[in-house]
């Protein structure tokens, strides 16, 4: 692939296994650099709806 990932090529099928990696991506790297308030709210889902949100609107997450 060349060229920066647009999220609006994204299959929708997609965005909830992204989600998840995503999620276990940043609170593997994050956890220690938030308050524990902060990395909770950080969820899968809350992630999905970025992703849903950025393929919607054509804009990076």
């Amino acid at each position: 692939m060349t060229g920066p990932l647009k999220v609006e090529t994204i299959p929708e099928a997609s965005i909830i296994a992204l989600a998840a990696l995503w999620h276990e991506g940043w609170h593997e790297a994050h956890d220690h650099l938030v308050s524990s308030s902060d990395a909770t709210t950080r969820s899968r889902v809350r992630f999905a709806e970025r992703l849903y949100a950025a393929r919607l609107s054509g804009r990076m997450v």
